[in-house]
């Protein structure tokens, strides 16, 4: 296993930013990191074969990733508030 220094001088960061970084990543699951790759995936696939726009794909993928954030859920009675006429 490596060791925190190795960490930092490889990737090229202060232990504070190291640390920072390792706190954000502890926030998800393994599924979450799965799925956020798998989500990666299907957009680079729809943009190569022309089934998606790069930016309709990058939007589309942007809110994904967004809603895979912890505490992104909807609250319980949760309901948006209706559109102005």
């Amino acid at each position: 296993m490596l060791r925190q220094d190795e960490i930092e001088r490889g990737a090229g960061i202060t232990s504070y930013r190291l640390k920072a970084v390792g706190d954000l990543a502890g926030r998800y699951s393994w599924g979450a990191v799965r799925r956020a790759y798998s989500l990666l995936l299907e957009s680079d696939l729809a943009v190569k074969r022309g089934i998606q726009n790069d930016e309709a794909a990058l939007d589309l993928l942007a809110n994904q990733l967004c809603a895979l954030a912890p505490g992104t859920g909807r609250r319980a009675g949760y309901r948006p508030a209706a559109a102005s006429a």
